[in-house]
């Protein structure tokens, strides 16, 4: 299976790595349509599960599987489960993800360890450009750090 990377490029280091994402409901816990949404996306390396917004959630008419506890810079709470399919911006899905429900203030999503960790992430820091590459599945290689960034 050959995927192309997600890659994204920078004129400046930047606070985070947001990409649109694709989310729609999963399984048989939908009440409503199964209508995809957009979202702004945040990949977080600090995030062990990916998690979702309320407002995603409703668009979605998603149905909790569960609640289980997460823990945030402000602590640790009980917060909604779901079942979601996710796309990638490089047209890779992901099935079945379970995402939690939290306020999130500058996306409706966050991409985290659950979803980076099937593959490579990569981040390569130029003088004149940044690059972000994701890669899935996992390089069976060792990557440069100039392979596969355009420009170099």
């Amino acid at each position: 299976m050959n995927i192309e990377p997600v890659v994204q490029c920078f004129d400046k280091i930047v606070r985070d790595i947001q990409s649109d994402l694709v989310i729609v409901g999963s399984g048989e816990r939908i009440a409503g349509n199964k209508v995809p949404v957009v979202v702004k996306a945040i990949w977080d390396t600090g995030a062990y599960g990916s998690v979702i917004s309320p407002r995603v959630a409703h668009e979605l008419g998603l149905m909790p599987v569960g609640v289980k506890p997460i823990q945030t810079a402000n602590g640790i709470y009980e917060a909604y489960a779901y079942v979601v399919d996710v796309m990638l911006p490089n047209k890779l899905v992901i099935r079945g993800v379970e995402v939690s429900e939290s306020d999130l203030k500058v996306c409706d999503a966050l991409i985290g360890m659950d979803i980076i960790s099937m593959g490579d992430i990569k981040i390569t820091n130029r003088p004149t450009t940044k690059f972000f590459s994701a890669y899935r599945p996992k390089a069976t290689r060792r990557l440069s750090p100039v392979e596969d960034s355009p420009g170099l």
